[in-house]
């Protein structure tokens, strides 16, 4: 689908709030990045590590801060927030292409037992399958070949993506997005192993909360509780391929970033983000407003706020770092220590 093509006048029109800088009459019909944005193109420039993309720009329309030095040819949105403008610009000109290609509300080939609870707007696509006692709340979208378990509630406006698995009594919040492939509600890691080896499976008889605005990514995996609830606090944004183990507590406003593993009855404060490939042992907590460093280990409680990194033992960033120098180093040091 073609984009609507809009001049310069429209959007200054469009976004009255906004500050433009017009110097010619180009027709915009889409964003592009700095690099590859044409003379019919909106971008951003936010960082010093792009300015060379910036100065070779050929983009019909630039969003840039206040103070950048501006080219007598080009024309500009001045903001203070480039990235947060140009996303505007995104859902302007991209909103048709991601549009629903299913007309109607719930799909003949949807399977929904006979007491389950819809909300108002609600769109089912084919193939999802809804079990007992579920309660889907208004505005939801459940795309193709999703499975909904027994006792399932689906707060309003959240959209659940192809493929994804919700185990029974999970209980998803308001305005939650769940991407492909992800399974929320699977049993816990839990077994009782006897003195022969022989591992026997423990119950996981709890369920999995997720609440209001967090997103899910695709393939991310979310450990129901053995007793009681897994919780993921409201506004949490958790990347693709996360396992989460049982029993976790999670707080508000958590960045989890692709290949972080947290073993199970971990408890993380509010606005904590783990880098890529982050593990966190089980039976620890970690404390609100920590940022760690990718391939980190947790090993142990982390009770006070700051940026940590450590591939074997946690410790600040600082540190870290200073001991990553001497460790690049150890080699040459060897070598001077056996010359002496």
């Amino acid at each position: 689908m073609q984009n609507k093509s809009y001049s310069l006048i429209e959007l200054e029109e469009l976004f009255p709030q906004l500050k433009f800088v017009i110097k010619s009459e180009k027709n915009i019909k889409d964003v592009s990045i700095l690099s590859e944005a044409t003379e019919n193109d909106i971008t951003f420039f936010a960082s010093e590590k792009y300015r060379k993309d910036l100065n070779n720009s050929k983009a019909g329309l630039i969003c840039i801060k206040p103070g950048e030095e501006l080219k007598s040819n080009q024309s500009y949105v001045i903001t203070e927030k480039p990235s947060d403008v140009f996303y505007e610009f995104t859902k302007l000109f991209r909103k048709n292409n991601y549009s629903t290609i299913f007309t109607s509300k719930i799909s003949s080939s949807a399977v929904l037992a006979p007491n389950v609870e819809i909300g108002k707007d609600v769109t089912i696509y084919p193939n999802v399958v809804v079990d007992e006692d579920c309660v889907i709340g208004d505005g939801v979208v459940i795309y193709p070949n999703t499975f909904i378990g027994k006792g399932v509630v689906i707060g309003n406006g959240s959209i659940i993506y192809s493929n994804v698995t919700l185990r029974e009594h999970t209980v998803i919040g308001n305005t939650v997005i769940i991407q492909a492939g992800a399974v929320i509600g699977s049993c816990g890691f839990g077994y009782n192993t006897s003195k022969d080896y022989k591992h026997k499976k423990i119950d996981q008889l709890g369920s999995v909360v997720i609440e209001d605005d967090v997103e899910i990514g695709a393939n991310t995996t979310i450990d129901r509780a053995r007793i009681a609830s897994t919780i993921i606090g409201k506004g949490t944004k958790i990347d693709n391929l996360v396992q989460i183990g049982h029993n976790v507590k999670m707080g508000k406003d958590c960045l989890i970033v692709s290949q972080v593993g947290i073993a199970g009855s971990v408890e993380i404060g509010d606005r904590v983000t783990l880098g890529g490939q982050v593990g966190v042992v089980g039976h620890i907590s970690i404390t609100s407003n920590v940022t760690v460093m990718a391939k980190s280990a947790i090993t142990k409680k982390v009770s006070k706020p700051g940026v940590y990194g450590g591939l074997m033992g946690l410790m600040p960033s600082s540190k870290f770092l200073k001991t990553q120098v001497c460790y690049n180093n150890l080699m040459s040091f060897f070598k001077k220590f056996r010359e002496t």
